[in-house]
């Protein structure tokens, strides 16, 4: 009894549909439609996300919910089925990975455990068309920055539906919510990393104040498919003990000036070397570092290190384990330490029984690059570093 909002083509089929109709379908249209308004708009082509950018513009279709302990217990739901969606984006740096690693170990029991703690234990925002969530956005405390930079700091993870993606005025309006939130809260920066691939959401950002301060790239050693070359090095290569926190910290001090902290203009300097230093310091703890290696000149003087961590994440969900997150450093005049400290950390994988290792750098760090291709490193991501100061 509705009068038709558009009239849709596909293939040699037209079929009249409402905005509602379409937007409560359980299954998006996908090949390209030939689409207009009424009989003189049959023969514009239109791909199906245009579509969705022209329905999104009606105000009434879109709905952006803050999630807490009072949110309708059904919208919950809808998140928690989203985020079960996107399983390989958030444990795996790549649909290759993924995929490798899902085939023969499907998620467990414990990824409901794992989901439902992101919502409950951080501030959540949910921008829902219907009973359909396109985004969502969780800011999760970075406790150990905060402690730094004396300031409540957060990061933002934005989750996107795969094939319906929100056109740039909502994810403005997703964004705004959560920069007017934010500092009524208290929360004074906010950062966030983003696949290069997700242009729109880049936009977004940019317009609600972020600047763009690193591009970071990921390479993965993968068991039983990288494989170490032949090298020299005229650096000997150990497990750290305690006494070698103090050089280890010296190392460390002047060694990431091109990082993310260090370029951005609302964070100090000289709170930013702390910070990498207190890193590097820390993880000589168990919780922060696996194993630590230390390269010795023949002086016995130590001009480097590399640690890794173990993800238990990995391991309690999927039954595997992945090493990485780790901090290295190496004197400038230490040519040669890195690698060896690299093929000890690859060779020292086997011990843990890990699938795979993640080794992160800055996109413009072409020597650390250029010796991951030496070592047979597959290519994993590449992020862009996004920070806001909200004080």
């Amino acid at each position: 009894g509705r009068k038709p909002l558009f009239y849709v083509t596909i293939l040699n089929e037209v079929k009249d549909l409402s905005a509602r109709a379409l937007f409560r379908a359980d299954t998006w249209v996908r090949p390209y439609l030939l689409i207009g308004v009424g009989e003189q708009g049959r023969n514009t082509l239109l791909h199906p996300l245009s579509l969705y950018d022209i329905l999104s513009k009606r105000e009434n279709f879109m709905n952006i919910k803050i999630l807490n302990t009072k949110t309708d217990p059904a919208i919950l739901g809808l998140c928690l089925e989203f985020l079960m969606g996107l399983i390989a984006e958030e444990f795996f740096p790549n649909p290759r990975i993924a995929k490798r690693i899902l085939f023969k170990n499907p998620a467990g029991p414990d990824i409901n455990t794992y989901f439902n703690a992101l919502l409950s234990e951080n501030v959540s925002f949910a921008l829902l068309s219907g009973k359909k969530v396109l985004m969502l956005g969780v800011l999760k405390p970075m406790k150990f920055e905060s402690s730094i930079f004396k300031k409540k700091m957060y990061s933002l993870k934005i989750y996107e539906d795969r094939v319906i993606k929100p056109g740039l005025q909502d994810k403005l309006k997703f964004m705004r919510k959560i920069m007017d939130f934010s500092p009524k809260n208290g929360i004074e920066h906010i950062s966030c990393k983003l696949d290069t691939q997700k242009y729109s959401t880049v936009h977004a950002l940019e317009k609600t104040g972020f600047f763009l301060v690193s591009t970071l790239i990921t390479y993965l050693h993968i068991r039983n498919s990288s494989k170490l070359p032949l090298w020299r090095t005229r650096y000997k290569v150990r497990e750290a003990h305690p006494e070698d926190k103090k050089i280890v910290a010296d190392i460390t001090k002047d060694a990431f000036s091109q990082t993310r902290f260090y370029n951005d203009p609302c964070l100090d300097a000289n709170k930013c070397s702390t910070l990498y230093e207190q890193w590097a310091a820390n993880c000589f703890e168990k919780n922060w570092a696996s194993n630590i290696f230390v390269a010795e000149s023949s002086k016995k003087n130590v001009v480097g290190y590399l640690t890794y961590l173990i993800d238990q994440n990995l391991k309690n969900i999927f039954g595997i384990i992945k090493g990485g997150g780790g901090i290295s450093a190496c004197l400038p005049d230490s040519k040669g330490a890195y690698p060896s400290l690299l093929a000890h950390s690859i060779l020292d994988v086997p011990k843990y029984d890990a699938s795979y290792c993640e080794y992160t750098t800055q996109a413009e760090n072409s020597e650390v690059i250029r010796m991951w291709h030496k070592f047979g490193l597959d290519y994993g991501k590449t992020e862009l570093v996004f920070h806001k100061g909200l004080s």
